[in-house]
């Protein structure tokens, strides 16, 4: 058997994935060990490919990656585009279904950077994979133009086009339009009909039960889904469920929507990202909804997860490094670097460049200045693309300032104890390390949309016999330190520690004064929400009767108005009926519901346990007045949830005007009193002093 028939069977064995894996992958692996022992690259790389393509439907994803990627050196080798894009292709499929999702996006993306006439199917599935992947990380208008950019309809397929109408049906709940949503769902309904597929299918009638629970009836809508969920769809269903859960948190029912949280965390294998997603959106719901004990535990399950998703991104790109290693033939070692003919000549030379950066660094006012003027004054000496200056202090090494090509970078901090870092070593050992083939661990300082670094040089900066700082320098190119370029360092390291010493004592100074004045602002802070403490009430947020004679004062220069007190004459009995804490739910719905109601300019105060007070400006007539009276009580007295029961709360308004009925603050709040026990015993609730 040649090469050309084996691909052949190789390309056989692809269809087979779906049909027969365990075939398929027996295949694969004889014709893998085929093509090494012959040297088949072609062969080699679809054998890889078909591995992984059965590992993806196995759902594990990370053996796929490195098939994937070792496919992909070998397809990018023999420079066949089709086959680079289905890497890419899959490797954006891996990333998506392990959670990475920036990782499937940059794959997606290459994928379709290849030239894909010929291959205009996979063209289709990548844009409608971007599309999904886009979705779910929230990233809505970028997805919708994905979606739009793909060609005419008539161009897909019908599994493509089933997958492109549930999209565009995703996408329209997310926008909420009842009529585009109908109207979408039901041409899903049409093509699902007459489709006959199990996965699209059961995305149609879980549409179906979301807009049921949306715009129809919400407990039927929600049980259908709920029943769905208990079943466990699989990973595609994760991110609609949380799409779901963050609509029913915005609705009437928003303990549903907590339900539906929390039965996806409740599941062990969906992303870490989305689990993060879902502590993020409890945590900013109990919050707003003044649960502070709840929005905390959030808070604080949404950092320990971005710190265990930092460390796996690390990790994750260390090993995306191993695997292309692999596949690559080390370099030699350039030459032996050639004698220099002018030892004198040179030496002047190094002299004035130590000169010029001497009087450059010494004139520096900052870090940034710093680091800009060496590299600037190291054009000509070293080819250095990133520069960066650390501080030594008791526990760690704090980068001051890192610029890559004129751009300056986020900074960060090494312990001291890591002794695999380079620039730790450096310190501890006090002499200069370097190493012109590097491969990126840990320490490297800059890691987005720059080239793998391959030299890097640690200074140690020492002032009075003691290191207090690194300079830190890296290049993507190899063999940039030579013992040329050493020397100017050594030579210039007392000049640049001199500088960074007293950089670094200035800082101090400016960081002491700093605090001094983020003290005196935190102390004006806390008197400020002491002082709104005192004047408001706990449970609605709203102004309480201690402040209401500040805002009497406030009202009296502009003449008439009236006010109103307002009672919740069953409270008590409520509280006795439903137990510890009800009085407060009730209060707080009633709040609520007068708070939508008011006009801006009106003014509502919690005046006791079950009493509100209105200032409202002076109408036109007792018959607009009674009217105003009478709207605020039936929106009060309407069916409310409190303790998982529903209940009616009874109203009672006495009205008063000012200056009518009192030209202080004391007699308008008595006749208000007066008012409100005779609507207490009126048939209506309302009483209007006369």
């Amino acid at each position: 058997m040649n090469q050309e028939k084996l691909r052949v069977e190789l390309i056989e064995a692809m269809d087979l994935v779906s049909v027969d894996p365990s075939k398929a992958q027996l295949f694969a692996e004889k014709a893998m060990i085929r093509a090494q022992r012959h040297g088949w690259v072609g062969a080699l790389a679809l054998s890889h490919m078909v591995v992984a393509l059965i590992s993806i439907d196995r759902e594990t994803s990370k053996p796929s990656l490195e098939d994937f990627y070792k496919a992909l050196t070998l397809f990018r080798d023999l420079n066949e585009s089709n086959y680079v894009a289905q890497c890419y292709f899959g490797l954006g499929r891996s990333y998506s279904k392990m959670g990475q999702y920036s990782l499937a996006l940059e794959q997606y993306r290459k994928a379709l950077s290849n030239d894909l006439k010929s291959q205009r199917g996979i063209n289709h599935d990548i844009h409608l994979a971007l599309a999904e992947t886009l979705m779910n990380i929230g990233q809505w208008s970028d997805a919708e133009q994905e979606l739009m950019g793909l060609p005419q309809q008539s161009e897909l397929s019908d599994i493509q086009l089933v997958k492109f109408q549930l999209q565009v049906l995703r996408l329209a709940f997310y926008r909420g339009d009842k009529k585009t949503i109908k109207d979408q769902l039901k041409l899903c309904e049409q093509l699902a009909a007459g489709f006959d597929d199990q996965v699209c299918r059961i995305m149609v009638a879980y549409y179906q039960a979301r807009y049921e629970a949306k715009f129809v009836r919400f407990k039927v809508g929600y049980k259908q889904l709920e029943q769905m969920w208990r079943k466990g769809l699989g990973e595609r269903f994760f991110y609609l469920q949380y799409e779901a859960g963050q609509d029913f948190l915005r609705s009437d029912y928003p303990k549903k929507g907590i339900q539906a949280l929390t039965y996806l965390l409740e599941l062990e294998h969906i992303p870490e990202i989305l689990r993060l997603n879902i502590h993020q959106l409890l945590a900013r719901f109990y919050a707003s909804h003044l649960r502070y004990e709840y929005a905390t535990l959030h808070y604080q399950f949404a950092e320990e997860l971005s710190k265990q998703l930092r460390v796996s991104e690390i990790n994750e790109q260390w090993a995306r490094l191993q695997v292309e290693e692999q596949q690559q033939s080390l370099k030699e070692q350039i030459a032996i670097e050639k004698h220099n003919n002018s030892v004198l000549a040179e030496s002047n030379a190094m002299l004035q460049a130590v000169n010029r950066i001497a009087m450059s660094v010494n004139a520096s006012l900052d870090y940034k200045m710093l680091c800009q003027s060496l590299r600037d004054q190291l054009v000509g000496w070293i080819n250095v693309s990133v520069v960066g200056i650390a501080e030594v202090t008791e526990e760690r090494l704090d980068f001051k300032c890192i610029i890559d090509n004129n751009v300056f970078v986020e900074t960060d901090s090494i312990p001291l104890t890591e002794n695999r870092s380079w620039s730790v070593r450096a310190v501890n050992e006090g002499r200069v390390l370097y190493d012109n083939n590097f491969v990126i661990s840990d320490e490297i300082l800059v890691t987005e949309n720059s080239e793998v670094v391959k030299s890097v040089c640690f200074v140690p900066l020492k002032f009075e016999s003691k290191v207090i700082g690194i300079l830190s320098l890296q290049s993507n190119k190899p063999q940039v330190f030579d013992v040329r370029s050493i020397s100017l360092l050594e030579y210039i390291a007392p000049v640049v520690s001199i500088a960074f010493a007293n950089l670094v004592h200035l800082n101090k100074n400016l960081e002491l004064k700093g605090e001094v004045n983020r003290q005196r602002d935190e102390l004006r802070d806390v008197r400020d929400l002491v002082a709104h403490l005192s004047d408001h009430d706990e449970v609605t947020g709203l102004p309480n009767r201690q402040s209401l004679s500040g805002h009497f004062n406030r009202w009296r220069p502009h003449g008439n108005f009236h006010c109103l007190m307002m009672s919740v004459t069953n409270l008590s009995e409520l509280a006795n009926l439903l137990g510890y804490g009800s009085d407060e739910e009730i209060i707080k719905v009633v709040a609520k519901r007068l708070i939508n109601r008011l006009r801006p300019d009106d003014l509502l105060v919690r005046g006791a346990t079950d009493q509100f007070i209105f200032f409202v400006e002076r109408m036109k007539s007792e018959e607009v007045l009674l009217e105003f009276a009478n709207k605020m009580k039936f929106l009060s007295e309407q069916p409310l949830r409190a303790k998982d029961q529903t209940i009616n709360a009874s109203i009672a308004i006495g009205i008063v005007s000012f200056p009518d009925h009192g030209e202080s603050l004391e007699e308008l709040m008595s006749m208000a009193s007066i008012t409100l026990s005779h609507a207490l015993s009126s048939e209506d609730g309302l009483f209007l002093a006369g």
